[in-house]
């Protein structure tokens, strides 16, 4: 039998492909991940893998469709760094979410002008004309 992926809204924003999930303890949420929903470890199997530029530790593991990324500053968190500046104004916390989307340029503009944050993985704010929306990994809400 195969999927059908419904899309909703004006810019067809269909299935989550990707979640990141703030901890202070990656291996202790990938297991969560792990026991609870069944969740494949794919990357960081044996020990989470470090980023030096981000000074994170992070995990990749699937839960049905969806991709989990668990993702830890590294301790003390240094509010100067883009992740350990969410951790330190959130805690643990969904991070940002990924869907498939149609129309990604004007999903992103009409978000923009509702006052939502759009960034890269480095934390640059993406143009609001669209020029480079084709680049966005996730979407951040100052407000959550």
């Amino acid at each position: 039998m195969k999927k059908t992926v419904r899309t909703t809204g004006d810019y067809g924003i269909g299935i989550m492909i990707h979640s990141v999930h703030m901890t202070d303890d990656v291996p202790a949420l990938n297991r969560f991940y792990e026991e609870v929903f069944g969740g494949l470890m794919y990357i960081g199997v044996d020990e989470p893998s470090f980023l030096p530029v981000e000074d994170r530790w992070a995990g990749l593991l699937l839960v049905g469709d969806l991709c989990i990324e668990t993702m830890a500053p590294n301790m003390p968190a240094d509010p100067t760094k883009p992740v350990g500046r969410f951790y330190t104004k959130f805690g643990r916390h969904l991070h940002s979410v990924g869907y498939k989307v149609d129309d990604l340029a004007g999903l992103g503009n009409h978000l923009i002008e509702q006052g939502v944050y759009m960034g890269s993985s480095q934390g640059e704010t993406k143009s609001r004309n669209g020029d480079d929306l084709e680049a966005v990994s996730g979407l951040f809400w100052s407000d959550i």
